[in-house]
């Protein structure tokens, strides 16, 4: 699910919800590159990317925090370091997506997901 929530891809209906939006040519690596440059070219912005991160990385945590009420995911599993893990592999794999474009977003979507689901006790 996160990996699909960020690059706008719906699972349930198979299909880009730019699509649906009749939107065209996002371009998620020039998109990230940007704020990159953003980050690096304005220090007066780096605090509002901190927070932005910061708010994704508690959605993470939340979310497993939601999954082991629900019995989904052991509660034995430290939240904070979940999230870390999965933020981690986010931020990897924008950079992978850049750097390794031949591999395409599927390929990176399927086996990141995978390899989480393992990690943290799911069934795939």
């Amino acid at each position: 699910m996160f990996f699909y929530y960020h690059t706008c891809l719906d699972i349930e209906k198979d299909c880009n919800i730019f699509e649906l939006s009749n939107k065209e040519g996002v371009d998620y690596k020039e998109y990230y590159l940007l704020l990159m440059g953003i980050y690096h070219q304005h220090p007066e912005l780096r605090e509002t990317y901190h927070e932005l991160n910061l708010k994704i990385f508690n959605f993470y945590k939340d979310l497993i925090e939601e999954s082991k009420k629900k019995k989904e995911i052991s509660e034995d599993i430290n939240s904070e370091d979940a999230a870390l893990y999965i933020f981690t592999i986010f931020m990897g794999f924008i950079e992978l997506s850049i750097i390794f474009p031949h591999f395409g977003l599927e390929k990176l979507i399927d086996l990141n997901l995978d390899m989480i689901c393992k990690n943290l006790g799911l069934d795939s």
